[in-house]
């Protein structure tokens, strides 16, 4: 686990909106959005104000009634969160909250501040109300669609899932390395798995090509942010064929499937630090998952067999980095085992995912890599 934890990626950022429009009565004035979320390529952006600069402007510079725009919540949430190496803190929290009430003041029942809510309030129930009224004013926006699908998944709500699953792969420019990625998670599953994922990056596209091309539908993809939900707790406890009473709440309720569940457990390494370090014993990297069993898996013979199958998209923003947890278990295990040969071979794949990656002297600091 030690290892594993040297390369896994940061915690992914928590979903924002997919376009937006500053707040109008006017629905056919329409400005074209310029910010990107997490899951179309929001990580390619370089962030407006570092910390630094965020404590030494004033509330009035940022929060005027100008500025009060969704594109600003969204921005400055996405400057946060890339700050925060996918966290908020309670200083970046209070500052959403203010320009919430910025929007609030402005247009208190308009599309921007119900949706701005909506991102505030995420996973709890209250942001869900304000994702209703939202749709109630404008469902044809395009910035519901990717809100809708999570909606859809919380609820249970098999149609729409299927709608809003397709609506993203069609019309919300995700991330073209996002796709690949989500094969990839997708394949590190064994047969009828359950795969906890951390978020937009990983889950909303992997829910998508479920709907829109039917991939993988036997894996049940679970959002860890949604588990604080008891109702969305309890349908994937169901889901997952355990029986008794129902954890009482994400950690725990993880923490209980690989004994409770007879389907095969799996994390996304999209999770990061959301991983306990006392699972570390029971957890097993199958590719760009990692496999959570309380019983001894011999991984490797599936790992190797997925290594050549995995796509490796070096165009998928922090998930990239995942690839090299893979690359490095068996490069670490064909130096165990005397596989002179499979080192060879591995050590031209670590190089070149650490030259794509400009990881290169990390690797060395850490011993995965040999002078």
């Amino acid at each position: 686990m030690k290892l594993i934890r040297q390369l896994l990626i940061v915690p992914l950022l928590l979903p924002v909106v997919a376009a937006a429009q500053a707040p109008s009565t006017a629905r056919d004035v329409r400005v074209p959005s310029t910010v990107r979320d997490a899951y179309q390529g929001a990580w390619e952006v370089p962030t407006i104000k570092d910390a630094a600069n965020l404590e030494q402007t004033s509330d009035a510079a940022l929060f005027n009634a100008p500025k009060a725009t969704l594109d600003a919540f969204r921005q400055q949430r996405n400057d946060a969160l890339i700050r925060g190496r996918g966290e908020l803190n309670t200083a970046d929290m209070a500052l959403l909250r203010q320009q919430f009430n910025a929007l609030e003041a402005i247009d208190p029942q308009g599309f921007d501040t119900h949706l701005a809510g909506y991102y505030l309030l995420f996973p709890k129930q209250e942001a869900f109300g304000h994702l209703e009224s939202a749709v109630a004013l404008d469902e044809d926006r395009r910035e519901l669609i990717a809100p809708r699908l999570v909606s859809a998944v919380r609820s249970g709500d098999r149609e729409a899932f299927e709608r809003w699953g397709k609506a993203l792969k069609e019309k919300d420019h995700v991330a073209p390395g996002l796709w690949a990625a989500a094969k990839d998670l997708l394949l590190s599953v064994d047969p009828d798995g359950v795969l906890i994922t951390a978020g937009e990056m990983d889950a909303y596209p992997t829910w998508s090509l479920q709907a829109a091309e039917r991939e993988r539908r036997d894996v049940l993809v679970v959002d860890e942010r949604l588990l604080a939900d008891p109702a969305y707790r309890q349908r994937v406890w169901t889901d997952a064929r355990c029986s008794g009473p129902v954890p009482g709440s994400a950690r725990s309720l993880i923490e209980a499937l690989p004994n409770g569940s007879p389907r095969p457990i799996f994390l996304s390494m999209a999770l990061g630090d959301r991983i306990a370090p006392e699972w570390a014993s029971e957890l097993y990297v199958t590719g760009t998952d990692l496999r959570f069993s309380s019983a001894p898996v011999d991984n490797i013979p599936a790992l190797e067999l997925r290594w050549v199958d995995l796509r490796k998209p070096m165009d998928a923003g922090p998930l990239s980095r995942n690839y090299l947890v893979p690359a490095s278990v068996l490069l670490k295990h064909y130096r165990a085992v005397g596989d002179e040969a499979g080192v060879a071979r591995m050590e031209r794949s670590v190089r070149s995912l650490a030259q794509q990656l400009k990881v290169t002297n990390e690797l060395y600091r850490t011993g995965i890599l040999q002078h």
